[in-house]
């Protein structure tokens, strides 16, 4: 069985840990703003249309959990799940439990993601006396591009890392290519939250004086401002630092160990580094060890 590693992509030097807290604050700011637009400004939620006692109705109502819904997906949920396996609220929990973390927090961005769409399209639909068109502007095609990638990476991530679970060279393979997917998604998700705040703000636009308070333009400069400095942070926490060699060699090390103990607690996985050459030489216990757990990965 050949020796394999976890690639490693990365940028330096090492990001200070207090940006991960940076990005959590900007994730909740973000949330309160958006949920602060639509009940002070945009009359809150509701999950029925109101009628306008001529034959026709308002659903903007329902269409208001679109932007909470969304924002909690892509803004909170999906922002965290890609931070916690590097940088974690709580230091020093195990490995599994960050996988764990991980999985949960983009579960629920999935859900709320799919709640988001069915407000959207729900408040289409219903409106009366004509329905509204679903998919007609670019933000729509964005959205529906990130949620396709949300959709994709959720089930190969779970047949490929929980069940059936695929070989232990192929999960290994797979993570730098999860990991890129993932965060390139997640772009796309926070693109298509600051192409829908701006087109929401043109809409009002279009029924309201093109000046003064009625823009609301203070309000929705600071999300449009956080989303932009979120993929920055987090892709500064992701790809914290270029390792020199040395220490490419020690973290492959590390990452070893820390799997076979994950998997069945076999601490005597010994894997000895020349210092000379940087050649890799596992014991046969260790190496057994892989051999024996790798569907337990």
């Amino acid at each position: 069985m050949s020796d394999i590693f976890p690639a490693k992509w990365a940028i330096g030097p090492p990001a200070p840990s207090w940006l991960s807290y940076i990005a959590r604050i900007l994730m909740a700011a973000v949330l309160i703003l958006v949920s602060h637009w639509v009940f002070a400004y945009l009359g809150g939620v509701a999950l029925d249309p109101v009628s306008d006692g001529k034959g026709g109705n308002d659903t903007g109502h329902l269409f208001n959990y679109h932007p909470i819904l969304m924002t909690l997906g892509f803004g909170v949920f999906m922002s965290e799940a890609i931070i916690t396996y590097q940088a974690p609220l709580v230091s020093g929990i195990s490995r599994p439990a960050r996988k764990l973390v991980h999985m949960t927090l983009h579960i629920l961005a999935a859900i709320s993601i799919i709640m988001g769409l069915l407000a959207a399209f729900k408040s289409h639909s219903l409106k009366l006396p004509v329905p509204i068109p679903d998919l007609y502007s670019p933000h729509s095609f964005l959205g529906l591009t990130a949620v396709t990638f949300v959709a994709v990476q959720v089930l190969v991530a779970f047949a490929s890392y929980v069940y059936p679970k695929t070989s232990l060279s192929h999960r290994m393979a797979l993570g730098p290519v999860h990991r890129f997917l993932g965060m390139s998604t997640w772009i796309m998700g926070v693109a298509a939250m600051a192409t829908g705040i701006q087109e929401k703000v043109t809409f009002i636009q279009m029924g309201k004086a093109l000046s003064g308070v009625d823009l609301y333009s203070n309000l929705v400069r600071i999300p449009a401002i956080i989303l932009v400095l979120l993929p920055l942070l987090a892709m500064a926490v992701l790809y914290h630092q270029a390792p020199s060699a040395a220490a490419s060699t020690s973290a492959s090390e590390h990452y070893l160990k820390e799997s076979l103990l994950e998997n069945n607690g076999v601490g005597s996985a010994v894997l000895a580094v020349s210092s000379r050459d940087g050649t890799h030489a596992r014991s046969n216990h260790g190496r057994r060890s892989v051999e024996q757990n790798e569907d337990n990965f």
